[in-house]
């Protein structure tokens, strides 16, 4: 009977685990800037937007979060625009685990990231796809100076 209490405890504790959202961590430097504010954008476990800011420390910033898979994320500081091609604006894959990042200021693209797989693997797809890019840029700017 003890027996049969324990296995039937044991397999609540292990269903309620499985419905608990999966944390992330994102801890990072930002050189050439030692205080004002980041920004992070993404979309939580419930599929919700989260706005989530952080005041640097000597250019240092925390963010934590619950997230099931990966998850692109926005990552802003002292913005002049709201052009994603701010140079204080990153887009990076955030998942659940412990990550770093390292960012400079005025170059958030050139954003190094530990702890995400998926942001890894979609560097190396942005390095594999650079020719095409590279290649295609003509015959688009044709065509949005023909068509716009």
């Amino acid at each position: 009977m003890k027996l049969l209490l324990l296995l039937t405890y044991i397999s609540l504790v292990t269903v309620q685990g499985q419905d608990k959202p999966d944390k992330f961590i994102l801890s990072g430097k930002i050189t050439g800037q030692q205080n004002g504010y980041v920004f992070l954008y993404y979309n939580n476990d419930e599929n919700k937007f989260v706005e989530d800011s952080c005041a640097l420390q000597n250019g240092n910033f925390y963010f934590k979060g619950n997230i099931s898979e990966p998850t692109l994320a926005t990552l802003k500081g002292d913005v002049k625009s709201i052009a994603d091609k701010d140079s204080n604006s990153v887009e990076f894959w955030i998942e659940p685990g412990r990550m770093s990042a390292i960012l400079e200021y005025n170059h958030f693209k050139k954003i190094k990231i530990n702890g995400s797989k998926t942001q890894r693997n979609n560097e190396i797809l942005q390095q594999q796809l650079e020719p095409v890019v590279e290649e295609s840029a003509p015959i688009e700017n044709d065509y949005i100076k023909t068509n716009y």
